[in-house]
């Protein structure tokens, strides 16, 4: 089974809000920190072993727009940070860059 760009997109959106409500809902995950988009894709990812290995359907999602979601997603990382923060990271931040 090989969805398309848009059904992999839309999983992830759905795998997204999903992951955020359950964070939001049960306290420990806050305490333990752990961000909701991995909580949804724990989620999506017991789905594909339960098809996997119940009805031997494998999953393979589109990768097309892995590259392009990847540069929306550096960008607003760096969009986000603080020149105060920047400037505290110092020499080796700007050997990073």
């Amino acid at each position: 089974l090989t969805p398309s760009e848009i059904v992999t997109l839309l999983v992830g959106l759905i795998a997204l809000v999903v992951g955020i409500r359950i964070y939001r809902r049960f306290a420990i995950i806050q305490r333990l920190n752990i961000p909701a988009p991995v909580i949804g894709g724990l989620i999506v990812a017991a789905g594909t072993l339960c098809l996997y290995l119940g009805f031997d359907i494998e999953v393979k999602f589109a990768r097309e727009l892995r590259d392009v979601l990847l540069l929306f997603f550096f960008a607003t990382i760096g969009l986000a940070s603080r020149l105060a923060a920047l400037k505290r990271g110092g020499l080796p931040l700007a050997y990073l860059c």
